[in-house]
């Protein structure tokens, strides 16, 4: 079965995003705190759909090509403005998406967010906000030719109390509505609620050392019959340490335990360890340094799987080779094993690699051009998950008004 490319047509959203930021850009000019935004991007990518081998291909696509490219134009404002001690900022931005081959795939995407960071006198301050973002599922666990478009809505509110020269009191409360567009997908649709609190010992050099409170509850809309994805509530219990020296390096950790339990799939309860390392050490003025390490509860793009838990590492370079040219760097390795599967196997996992390295080059402060080359693969230890292998190349450019 073959695919037709049908003509390109920028997205009504997208056109008014365009059209609204070229209309402020005179006030751009004129106060910063209005950038309005103009961007496209070329994508290559031989393995669109993270599949096995060609013959998937061609049993799901009728074609046994694995690669594609893409096309995205975007268009937006970001805004910022500073009222005495509160600053309000908001993102209105969409994008279009379209595949040379693969054009089931085509989508639209929307970014918004509106945030007030607060403050009130000298020792209390936090942000109230909501966002919404609408984009495609990743291909990384989810291996169906269908546009499987997502939208998150997430409401959030966190404060901070000084209360005293050397401690700190912190809480959040969000909520994050997921919902899935394509049918197949729906299962997967949920309300994540949150709450968290903690308390800090501050030195006067700004490290601290404090413990974290967090308890969350997940709420899927739609349980289907043999379906493991039930309703949970999970807590974690967390040390947590922040250190600066110098002006050059930076690390956090924290560390504990996080406990999941279910309302109706008691035997697939969990209990274990939780951590995370992460460093940003500038060497120099030119290159900085960042990594970390880290061992989680995840969770999955799978109607098979609820959760898993993650062990990982990542290291991410960025050189300032001069005033225009910046090069940059990642390499992430991941260690799922997946929990609460349809049948009550829960002993396999896979590794995921991801590599990529980027040169942005900004001949003027308004104007990016990127080029980037990546690499992923997903090894899996059973046929429940997809081992596949992908490597591309993106051309991005983007202009700020």
């Amino acid at each position: 079965m073959a695919f037709t490319r049908p003509p390109f047509r920028p997205m009504p959203a997208l056109r008014t995003a365009v059209l609204a930021a070229a209309a402020v850009a005179g006030v751009a000019s004129a106060n910063d705190n209005v950038r309005p935004f103009v961007g496209a991007s070329v994508l290559y990518n031989s393995n669109v759909l993270g599949l096995r081998d060609r013959d998937a291909a061609l049993a799901l696509t009728g074609e046994d090509d694995l690669g594609d490219t893409s096309r995205t134009f975007s268009g937006g404002i970001d805004l910022d403005w500073k009222l005495s001690r509160q600053t309000l900022s908001a993102r209105i931005a969409a994008s279009t998406t379209k595949y040379s081959r693969l054009s089931a795939l085509d989508h639209d995407g929307k970014d918004l967010l509106a945030k007030w960071g607060w403050e009130f006198g000298d020792y209390v301050s936090g942000n109230l906000g909501a966002s919404y973002v609408e984009s495609l599922s990743t291909f990384t666990d989810f291996h169906q030719y269908a546009r499987s478009l997502r939208t998150q809505r997430r409401d959030f509110f966190d404060a901070a109390w000084r209360l005293h020269p050397s401690w700190r009191v912190t809480g959040q409360v969000a909520r994050r509505d997921l919902d899935y567009r394509l049918e197949s997908q729906s299962g997967a649709d949920r309300i994540e609620t949150q709450y968290q609190a903690g308390i800090d010992y501050v030195s006067r050099a700004g490290n601290s050392v404090g413990v974290l409170w967090r308890r969350g509850k997940n709420e899927y809309q739609t349980v289907r019959a043999g379906s493991p994805l039930r309703d949970f509530r999970q807590q974690d219990m967390l040390l947590r340490a922040e250190w600066r020296a110098a002006g050059k390096t930076h690390l956090t950790v924290s560390a504990g335990r996080s406990q999941r339990q279910y309302d109706s799939l008691s035997n697939k309860n969990y209990s274990g360890a939780s951590a995370r390392v992460e460093a940003d050490w500038a060497v120099s003025g030119k290159l900085l340094l960042n990594a970390a390490i880290w061992r989680e509860i995840g969770s999955v793009e799978d109607l098979l799987v609820n959760h898993s838990v993650n062990r990982g590492m990542s290291f991410s370079p960025q050189w300032l080779v001069s005033e225009k040219v910046t090069l940059r760097g990642e390499v992430r390795y991941e260690r799922r094993r997946f929990l609460t599967v349809i049948g009550g196997s829960d002993d396999f996992g896979d590794r995921v690699r991801n590599a990529s390295v980027s040169v942005v080059y900004q001949p003027y402060r308004a104007l990016s051009l990127e080029t980037t080359a990546f690499y992923g693969s997903k090894d899996a230890d059973s046929a429940l998950t997809t081992s596949y292998r992908r490597q591309g190349i993106a051309f991005n450019v983007r202009h700020t008004f």
